[in-house]
């Protein structure tokens, strides 16, 4: 049978390893796939061993490439794959490594969504259904969004927040005819996801037509 015959460092200060089945190269791994899978010297080797070794190198570099992302900023599950994938990383590494990463707490969708929502609630007037978009253009799955949104704004209130606003946009628009404010007003709150109904009624509150 087949064994290690030698596991040498690629170089004085690499972390990487050369591992030698029968004298001959026949893969390179991280220390942390050494020491998850125990490998030293003459210890037997099978084509499905080798398989193994590949594989956990395969989902270490995927590990570490998803863990540089969440350095630098959360990220759901979906945009965490999705980030991944531009890589050109194996799909079935992608989802272990995420599975993983899930259940040792490094992603958190619900958490995400909490954090998320709180930062938009107290920097943007928008509306809940904004919110919910964004939430999902995040990758928040939408079942998770709208129990957050249903938790953390029950006591939204979405005609105050219209108010501050168009309050807030209507500088800008001082210079301009009142027509052309009133439609600018309606399309900047618009976008911000307020419904028509509300909108109107808030343009008539700032802006009310002559008698």
């Amino acid at each position: 049978m087949s064994r290690i015959t030698d596991i040498k460092p690629k170089s004085k200060k690499s972390r990487r390893y050369s591992i030698f089945v029968d004298d001959e190269l026949a893969a390179e791994v991280s220390e942390e796939v050494i020491a998850k899978l125990d490998l030293r010297r003459n210890q037997a080797m099978t084509p499905q061993r080798l398989e193994q070794i590949a594989s956990a190198q395969q989902d270490s570099q995927t590990r570490q490439a998803a863990l540089s992302l969440l350095d630098y900023r959360a990220r759901t599950r979906q945009e965490l794959a999705r980030r991944l994938r531009r890589k050109d990383l194996p799909t079935d590494s992608i989802q272990r490594v995420i599975t993983d990463l899930a259940e040792k707490g490094f992603i958190d969708d619900q958490q995400f969504a909490r954090q998320m929502v709180d930062s938009l609630r107290h920097h943007k007037n928008l509306s809940k259904q904004v919110i919910a978009n964004k939430l999902r253009q995040a990758g928040v799955d939408r079942e998770i969004a709208e129990a957050v949104i249903n938790e953390e704004l029950a006591d939204y209130d979405e005609r105050s927040r219209a108010e501050q606003a168009a309050a807030k946009h209507i500088k800008k628009l001082a210079n301009l005819e009142p027509a052309t404010q009133r439609r600018r007003l309606y399309s900047h709150l618009q976008r911000r996801g307020f419904p028509s109904y509300l909108i109107r009624d808030v343009l008539q509150k700032i802006q009310p037509d002559d008698d």
